[in-house]
């Protein structure tokens, strides 16, 4: 018999994290995909923040199957070093949920050029994260979106 762990996004039924929370427990569901807490995406709370975040999560007896970060969501062309620096300060946050899994994207080409170059920087930047998050015990799993 196989076991798995049914989960999902709970910022899409409340903004409030003690809605959301409430809303799991009457589902009967224990695993969330972490995203947004409280108006606030999970990669911006701080590290002093996150035990807050936490003892709601135990309170309920809610474990974070998933931290959903925004990782991979920007422009080809931005900035790639200060986005390696924000993941690298997200996996710190996934640890307090002990979590190895960590959600990513694989970043916005130019407006209809998906090139064999662009293929090539998309796998070197998205390979920078997943070797960061695989030398550490973390799988980085990405989600498809549309024009990505």
């Amino acid at each position: 018999m196989h076991s798995f762990c049914l989960t999902g996004f709970a910022d899409e039924i409340s903004a409030d994290f003690g809605c959301q929370l409430q809303a799991l427990r009457r589902l009967g569901l224990s695993w969330l995909e972490i995203r947004g807490v409280d108006k606030k995406g999970i990669d911006r709370y701080t590290i002093a923040e996150i035990p807050k975040v936490k003892q709601q999560l135990d309170d309920y007896g809610v474990s974070v199957s998933s931290l959903a970060s925004p990782i991979g969501k920007i422009d080809l062309n931005q900035d790639f070093s200060a986005h390696l620096k924000h993941f690298k300060r997200v996996y710190t946050v996934s640890q307090v949920f002990n979590t190895k899994y960590m959600r990513i994207l694989s970043l916005y080409p130019p407006a209809g050029s998906l090139t064999e170059k662009c293929k090539k920087q998309v796998s070197e930047q998205i390979g920078r994260v997943g070797d960061y998050a695989g030398a550490r015990g973390v799988i980085v799993v990405c989600e498809s979106e549309k024009d990505i």
